[in-house]
């Protein structure tokens, strides 16, 4: 069944997108997500309480990153379809407010995050060692969030324009970047100290510092349709930001919702004890890594739909549109079976306590 959705010809839209869109956009998650594995893993290797206090204060980037995506996601489909006309004003107009947006939305989680870290924590769970632990890396972490709503913009707006490996190249050289600064402060290498998880905050944000500034002098340095002058980046006037958040409210409530339903989830895991909340985050870092097949099918179908809707090809984009879901349901079934027959191995690689491992 899958091998039908390859055949045609090389200019067919749809298979353009699952080669241009969803394969560099799943490869960059599944890099992603691979050491993200490995960081949960060296973080495990430092004690059962680093990992409970770093996945309970990453619930606030979770929250963060997923309302920033919902209003990148109105964005992303306007730009799709100004991109189906070669309308370069427009898209760097809708960038603009993509950049407004995000940059609101993080400042808030900043301010938050970095004034009161302790009392954030204590939301979650009561147990002083995880809280202090804890407060130290999201008040380090924090300091990133502006620059990841940045980067994430720029990311959805170049595979609307379908040049979906920039920001997978820029990423998986942060992600690398991340790591090997984890191996270094966590565990204390080349004589500094071992710093444990507020070693891998300071990692995180030199990584995320580093993805955009990589990312924007890439963009500008090659004339990219997305280097947009700040004119032209601030020239949007209210109705146009109307029209935008018309199309992105439905998807901020459901992210919103959702993202909050995780994070009261996560909640009820801590109310147990931090080895329920460890388990949990070895958890989610094995199902993320099954994930990236749908994130790339994803972003594949928003670009290629709305590329055929501002091309005037309705017909073509509901479609599409059929194919795609047919091929999640098949992908979806494969990834089930995986999950099931992987799930005992794959926590034997977590050094964490039988209890946490079981």
């Amino acid at each position: 069944m899958i091998k039908t959705y390859f055949k045609g010809s090389r200019d067919d839209p749809f298979k353009r997108a699952l080669i241009t869109i969803g394969i560099p956009v799943a490869l960059q998650h599944l890099i992603q997500t691979a050491l993200n594995l490995i960081d949960t893993i060296m973080i495990g290797r430092v004690s059962k309480d680093a990992l409970a206090a770093v996945g309970l204060a990453n619930q606030v980037f979770f929250l963060m990153i997923l309302l920033a995506f919902g209003i990148n996601s109105g964005v992303s489909v306007y730009i799709a379809q100004f991109w189906g006309k070669k309308d370069i004003k427009n898209i760097r107009k809708t960038i603009g407010v993509g950049l407004t947006g995000g940059i609101l939305v993080s400042m808030v989680f900043f301010l938050v995050s970095f004034f009161f870290p302790v009392q954030v924590l204590e939301l979650f769970l009561k147990e002083v060692n995880v809280v202090s632990i804890g407060a130290d890396y999201l008040r380090i972490v924090s300091v990133s969030y502006i620059f990841t709503a940045i980067t994430l913009t720029y990311s959805v707006a170049s595979r609307g324009v379908e040049q979906a490996r920039l920001p997978m190249i820029v990423s998986s050289i942060s992600i690398v970047v991340n790591t090997v600064g984890n191996w270094i402060l966590i565990f204390g290498l080349f004589g500094l100290p071992a710093m444990g998880a507020k070693g891998a905050a300071i990692a995180t944000l030199v990584a995320r510092v580093f993805e955009m500034v990589m990312l924007l002098f890439l963009i500008y340095k090659t004339d990219n349709v997305l280097a947009a002058k700040i004119s032209e980046l601030t020239s949007f006037r209210k109705p146009f930001v109307k029209k935008i958040f018309k199309t992105a409210m439905p998807v901020l409530i459901n992210e919103g919702i959702w993202a909050f339903g995780t994070v009261m989830y996560t909640m009820a895991m801590a109310k147990i004890n931090s080895d329920a909340v460890a388990s949990f985050q070895v958890m989610m870092a094995v199902y993320r890594f099954f994930e990236v097949a749908f994130i790339g099918l994803g972003n594949a179908c928003q670009v290629v739909i709305g590329n055929r809707i501002g091309a005037g090809e309705e017909h073509l984009a509901m479609s599409y549109g059929k194919k795609f879901i047919n091929l999640t349901l098949v992908t979806c079934l494969i990834t089930s079976v995986l999950i099931f027959i992987s799930a005992e191995s794959v926590a034997t690689l977590f050094k964490v306590p039988p209890n946490v491992q079981r």
